[in-house]
């Protein structure tokens, strides 16, 4: 036993009456996706309160807001960052010509 590595913090042996022994990991709750931020218009500008953009500002991904409503479905994050990064690239870039 003494070669063996040190276990990961949360990660620990547990001995059962069958002999077997079973590792496990403690899992906790974490944030995996944010639903706020920013607004954005369809061309990614970042909007000020009064819903007008902001020059030369553009937006992507968890940074932005109200894209999925209420709700985000399992998996569209990287539709969104795809979709969105393309658009707000392409915004910028002719922004900036």
């Amino acid at each position: 036993h003494g070669s063996q590595k040190p276990l990961p913090i949360g990660y620990e042996p547990c001995s059962y009456r069958m002999g077997m022994v079973v590792h496990a990991l403690t899992v906790t709750p974490g944030i995996h996706h944010t639903m706020g931020g920013v607004k954005i218009s369809t061309n990614t500008e970042v909007l000020k309160e009064d819903g007008t953009a902001i020059p030369n500002l553009f937006a992507a991904g968890e940074v932005t807001g109200g894209v999925h409503g209420a709700n985000r479905l399992g998996g569209n994050a990287v539709a969104d960052f795809v979709v969105f990064g393309r658009l707000a690239g392409e915004a910028a870039a002719a922004n900036a010509e």
